[in-house]
């Protein structure tokens, strides 16, 4: 009677099988991997989110019921009368400051005063525009996080610029947006879709004018604080076009 002959090894077939097997496993983790760094990512941002919306509420506390203006600045210009500042707020001393550069905003970020940058922690993980732009003090916030102006008034002539609202005049702030993710420091509803088409990108040598851009960095969606305080992940198309998110004094 012949012996069986004992197997030693696998065949072509069977090691073709436990390859294919390896792969579809490793495919598995890195995926699982990236939605797990996905998700990291866009939880620190919102935590930032939440920061700011943070420190827009003590500005609201120290300045009689102002939300932080957008930009607000003062032309020294000897041809009064300029429109006046609001209630309990002097006039500021130098033109067109932004928010980024609002003192009172910095320090309740703890950060230095008469700069813009800020430290990675308060960016966006994912904001390129502001990554790519780093400096030895910091990172450009306006290129990372927009704020809402969706029907503010910008005073121009004469100059004076003061865009703010008060807390009354911001009809269901738990529903309205504050900051969002940008390539902008302002963003407003108009451009609220063109993230689509261009991207990271800002300015020349791209023709199509890209301010106020909302940019949807997070799985197809955009994290957006609230004038409330609260933060969240909207998808995009929850937040294109939308009027009752955008339209504050609605």
């Amino acid at each position: 009677m012949r012996r069986r002959r004992k197997r030693s090894a696998f065949t072509l077939v069977e090691l073709l099988v436990v390859i294919g097997v390896i792969a579809i496993l490793i495919a598995l983790i890195l995926g699982a991997i990236g939605r797990a760094r996905n998700v990291a990512v866009r939880l620190a941002c919102a935590s930032t989110l939440r920061q700011y919306a943070l420190a827009n509420q003590m500005y609201l506390n120290d300045y009689r019921d102002w939300y932080m203006p957008v930009k607000w600045g003062f032309d020294t210009s000897p041809t009064p009368p300029w429109p006046p500042p609001p209630a309990g707020l002097a006039a500021p001393t130098i033109a067109q400051l932004s928010w980024p550069k609002n003192p009172a905003f910095r320090r309740a970020l703890n950060l230095k005063i008469n700069q813009q940058r800020v430290p990675f922690g308060l960016i966006c993980g994912r904001a390129i525009l502001s990554i790519n732009a780093a400096t030895k003090d910091g990172y450009d916030p306006a290129r990372s996080y927009g704020y809402n102006s969706t029907g503010i008034g910008w005073y121009t002539n004469p100059t004076i610029y003061y865009t703010g609202l008060k807390r009354k005049q911001v009809h269901k702030p738990a529903t309205k947006l504050m900051f969002a993710d940008a390539t902008d420091w302002v963003i407003n509803e108009s451009a609220s879709s063109r993230y689509e088409t261009l991207g990271e990108v800002f300015g020349p040598p791209v023709p199509v004018p890209q301010s106020g851009i909302t940019a949807y960095r997070h799985e197809r969606g955009a994290n957006v604080a609230f004038f409330d305080g609260h933060v969240e992940w909207l998808a995009k198309k929850l937040i294109i076009n939308n009027k009752s998110l955008w339209r504050m004094m609605n």
